[in-house]
């Protein structure tokens, strides 16, 4: 599962250190290839966010200023779900697809950046997603292969508006439900299969330090001798992200099965994780921007050319994407 991709990021231009012909060889005896996917007619800037973790992606497209489309790719076809939003739209975050190629995510609005209700795209059709009564910005986080949802839902409670947990459970499509056992302001930034989730209990956006398990709800312990962490996804039991202290560099963390954590050597975050514990991540070392970690040893770096480029996911298939140059793009090892 994935975290949030924005074109908010690529209207910016984040620049990352690739090599120029965007492959590099690895040490485990194989080559990280780099694989250009179509764009549709008239698009600028198109992204990877997602994968359905068997061949397929999704992401989105600038059609120019507040036109953002769904696009998605599969056994050589691109879908364009059209616009998604409206003319006040500034930015489209694509979050999430489950192996059924379902996708989720939320737009956000006018000069504050308000969300608009998030959405998913199941079987070719847009969806709004439903709020609980009295409640409002339903922000979904994860969806898992039964189409279950995770996010939030901004709600009252004595008279403090603030945010839940909440699923969207895939058998049930027009339902909403508080998952119990969280506290109030709680937001969950990524979920597992079984259905885990990382959480952050104080309702700091995108900044999990705890996993929610069979009705526990349980801190991930810090390596030593770092003060803070932040973990970013979680994938058939293995958690990564990140731990710093005081105003020294962050170092990438892996946790397993057991919630034991192991550092990453030369990586200052985990950003993505897939079953099988492949891990990409990036280092504040010039030379290495964007790596892959795989059982926790670095395997594949970019080189130090600097490219306009970024990684948004990573598949269950061993393959991940993200878009060069402001084109669509994933890398295979062979």
């Amino acid at each position: 599962m994935k975290i949030a991709g924005s074109l908010a990021a690529l209207a910016i231009g984040i620049t990352l250190v690739l090599p120029q012909s965007a492959e590099a060889a690895t040490s485990a005896a194989c080559t990280w290839r780099a694989n250009t996917l179509p764009i549709p007619t008239g698009a600028t800037r198109v992204g990877v966010y997602t994968t359905d973790h068997n061949g397929g992606w999704a992401g989105a497209a600038s059609f120019g200023t507040n036109n953002f489309h769904v696009v998605a790719w599969k056994n050589g076809t691109i879908t364009d779900y059209g616009q998604i939003g409206n003319s006040a739209t500034v930015t489209v975050s694509i979050l999430d697809e489950n192996r059924a190629g379902t996708v989720i995510g939320y737009t956000r609005q006018g000069f504050t950046g308000q969300i608009a209700p998030g959405f998913r795209i199941r079987a070719g059709q847009l969806e709004q997603l439903p709020v609980l009564l009295g409640g409002f910005s339903p922000m979904p986080a994860a969806i898992n292969d039964s189409g279950d949802i995770y996010g939030t839902n901004s709600v009252q409670r004595n008279g403090e508006w603030g945010s839940v947990v909440v699923r969207w459970p895939g058998d049930r499509p027009t339902a909403v439900e508080e998952v119990p056992g969280l506290p109030f302001k709680a937001k969950v930034v990524d979920a597992d299969e079984d259905g885990t989730l990382l959480v952050s209990p104080s309702g700091a956006i995108f900044e999990a330090t705890h996993v929610f398990r069979a009705g526990q709800l349980t801190a991930l312990p810090l390596p030593q001798p770092y003060e803070f962490l932040n973990a970013k996804k979680i994938s058939n039991g293995r958690v990564t992200g990140y731990a710093a202290r005081g105003s020294d560099p962050s170092v990438g963390v892996v946790w397993e099965r057991d919630l034991t954590p192991h550092i990453l050597p030369n990586a200052q975050s985990g950003q993505y994780i897939n079953r099988d514990g492949l891990i990409l991540g990036y280092s504040p070392d010039a030379t290495l921007i964007w790596g892959v970690w795989r059982n926790r040893t670095l395997e594949f770096a970019f080189g130090a050319a600097h490219d306009d480029a970024f990684v948004g996911t990573v598949s269950d298939d061993g393959t991940f994407g993200g878009s060069f140059r402001g084109n669509p793009t994933f890398w295979r090892c062979s």
